[in-house]
């Protein structure tokens, strides 16, 4: 993990290899982030949740090109915390291309998946997405203060 220096406050990012390893990595890394900024036990497991998320979408779906990583940047501002995931995966634009689950079916009755997106949306003040070059380049804002129940 590497800290930026004073341009970017309460800034560090870290790289992994794009395998289903990289959720403990990820992980880890974002709990050693929420423990630096004093982040709350609430908000760091959406934070967690969100990383797992990308990371298992990432692995199952993108199809990402052997031996790549994922790079995944946090930094706090003091009122949110602004999350860069950037990976090798096939262009997926979660703003277009999502299709939500039906949450008037049962859980027993609708296919498994599809819930990670819209939990995500749930809990970013905003979610960015850019096609630059062969990577998925995605900026995630999560208001430190006003985290909604699930």
């Amino acid at each position: 993990m590497s800290s930026e220096g004073s341009a970017r406050i309460g800034q560090t990012s870290i790289a992994f290899p794009a395998t289903m390893g990289g959720v403990d990595a990820a992980d880890a890394y974002a709990s050693e982030f929420c423990k630096a900024h004093q982040i709350s036990s609430r908000l760091k497991r959406v934070l967690l949740l969100i990383l797992e998320e990308l990371v298992t979408n990432t692995v199952t779906h993108g199809c990402p090109v052997e031996d790549s990583n994922i790079d995944v940047t946090l930094r706090s501002d003091g009122s949110h915390i602004f999350l860069y995931y950037r990976d090798r995966g096939v262009a997926f634009d979660p703003m277009n291309d999502r299709n939500p689950p039906d949450f008037s079916q049962t859980m027993r009755s609708r296919p498994a998946g599809g819930v990670g997106w819209p939990l995500i949306f749930h809990y970013c003040g905003n979610v960015l997405y850019r096609r630059l070059g062969d990577h998925n380049d995605l900026q995630l804002t999560i208001p430190v203060f006003e985290v909604p129940p699930a």
